[in-house]
């Protein structure tokens, strides 16, 4: 099962792997990436604030009221994150990562990269681990949660704000496609499509300060 998959993989090392792999992307020189995708009209596709188009959109044409103040809260943290804004992935778990020998060989799925302060991706990943609907694991995604902070901060100190707003974003995320699929409008966001599952984002919510 997923669950016993989790829990196997949960004590080897790949939250200090994914750490460095992360710490590795966030200290690329950005500016390649900017000039490339301005060269073909496509710069925006890289900013913050397409991520909250994509959550305010559908969230209220699905009726997701409860995502609202979120979505204002997202909006005027926005401008005021830190710097510097770097290459982030925007979705970078284990799944997208593969790696040989204990080294990353390949990192693939780039469709949600996103120039943002490093704590983006980092807020992403640990809402990610922490929210799966997991019955009976939650003291062990928590603690893989802190285990992979830790292995990021041995290369970059973190800003808890800019965390915050990460992993807003991914239960955002997460909660619209899962509402997509109730509505018949979208596959399933495994493994979110299994009882209980909106319950345990709701909390995650909370967990973050929203009511």
């Amino acid at each position: 099962t997923f669950a016993t998959a989790f829990r196997d993989a949960a004590f080897g090392s790949w939250p200090r792997l994914l750490a460095e792999t992360h710490a590795r992307l966030h200290a690329l020189p950005p500016r390649p990436l900017v000039d490339a995708l301005g060269a073909v009209g496509l710069g925006e596709r890289v900013s913050l604030a397409r991520h909250i188009d994509r959550i305010e959109g559908p969230a209220e044409e699905l009726g997701l009221a409860e995502l609202r103040p979120v979505v204002v809260w997202l909006r005027e943290r926005e401008p005021t994150l830190p710097e510097p804004r770097v290459v982030c992935h925007g979705d970078l778990f284990p799944n997208q990562v593969f790696a040989e020998n204990g080294q990353v060989t390949q990192v693939i799925d780039w469709a949600d990269v996103t120039l943002a302060p490093p704590e983006f991706d980092l807020g992403i990943v640990c809402a990610g681990i922490e929210s799966l609907p997991l019955h009976g694991l939650g003291a062990l995604q928590r603690n893989l949660a802190q285990r992979f902070r830790s292995s990021y901060e041995r290369y970059h100190p973190l800003d808890s704000e800019a965390l915050r707003f990460g992993a807003a974003t991914r239960i955002c995320r997460t909660m619209v496609s899962l509402a997509r699929h109730r509505a018949g409008l979208g596959p399933a966001p495994v493994p979110y499509d299994r009882h209980g599952s909106a319950r345990r984002l709701h909390a995650q919510l909370a967990r973050l300060g929203f009511a």
